[in-house]
């Protein structure tokens, strides 16, 4: 699975989780974040300790973030 995070004004930090068929800047693109508004970008695993979340976009040039792996458990809860 894929994800990416950004600001929005209202909701604050956002992550959107989506089908590994899909790219990065595809997703942005469709939300209007592009890649200057995407914070963060990368890839969601399951792991024995939790969700994990790694890597970068490539098509966005934008990498994760340690703390995206507390947002996504989050936004799985």
């Amino acid at each position: 699975m894929k994800y990416l995070t950004y600001e929005d004004d209202e909701k604050g930090l956002v992550f959107v989780a989506f089908s590994g068929s899909l790219t990065h800047s595809e997703v942005a693109e469709k939300l209007g974040k592009g890649r200057k508004g995407t914070r963060s970008a990368g890839f969601v695993s399951i792991t024995s300790s939790g969700l994990y979340c790694y890597g970068e976009s490539q098509s966005l040039g934008v990498a994760s973030l340690l703390t995206d792996s507390k947002l996504a458990t989050n936004f799985f809860q």
